[in-house]
């Protein structure tokens, strides 16, 4: 196929804007052009709400049962029957013990919310299914967080807040239960008591600088 004199300087033009765009310069080494490029990694952390979130490590962190003839019985993956385990898994010492998972990510942990997955604001070996009316209370539980068991609910949120934020990470995020905690099985709600329940949730969240919730399952 002939190429005409007009076509030749369209590819040749083509060829020239294509290297312009990828940053190709014939006069540059390739270790002189990686040394002058750009980085697109910010210097500055940013703002979007991106979290790392805790279910996933408090599932694959697990001990393995071992089952009563001696043998090891396979903890399921995370929604299974590991949860109930996995909602033990998640406490003061496994979160901020040297070496816990609040050390993990210090290159990129300032971009991140730490978020406290489920099990966090509900008591040891909870029953999810006689118990489940106590889940969504949004109060840090005292006995797998001592250091942090302050009276009020707002200070026991913030204290971990401000734990965490002293740790590198962009503040504490919180795995939230769509439903309100009931004092007995049963109790039935008005829309007010609903929507002042969570309003006063929101409150202790703002008063302790809380500015990420992960809304899950509920009733």
């Amino acid at each position: 196929m002939m190429i005409t004199k007009n076509r030749l300087k369209k590819i040749l033009f083509n060829i020239a804007v294509s290297a312009a765009l990828c940053g190709c310069s014939g006069g540059l080494t390739r270790a002189d052009s990686a040394s002058t490029r750009e980085s697109l990694v910010p210097a500055e952390s940013g703002i979007s709400p991106t979290a790392w979130c805790t279910w996933a490590t408090q599932n694959r962190s697990l001990s393995a049962k071992k089952s009563a003839d001696g043998g090891v019985d396979k903890i399921m993956f995370a929604g299974d029957q590991g949860a109930s385990l996995a909602r033990e898994n998640i406490n003061e010492k496994t979160v901020f013990s040297d070496g816990g998972w609040i050390d993990d990510w210090p290159q990129i942990r300032g971009d991140m919310f730490f978020l406290f997955d489920d099990g966090w604001d509900v008591k040891p070996f909870i029953d999810r299914k006689s118990e489940i009316y106590l889940f969504g209370s949004v109060v840090l539980d005292g006995k797998k967080f001592p250091s942090f068991a302050d009276a009020n609910p707002a200070q026991r949120l913030k204290k971990l807040n401000d734990e965490v934020k002293s740790r590198g990470w962009k503040g504490a995020g919180l795995w939230i239960a769509a439903q309100c905690a009931r004092s007995f099985p049963g109790e039935k709600l008005t829309r007010e008591q609903v929507r002042s329940y969570w309003k006063t949730r929101v409150l202790w969240s703002k008063e302790a600088g809380v500015k990420y919730w992960k809304v899950d399952w509920g009733y």
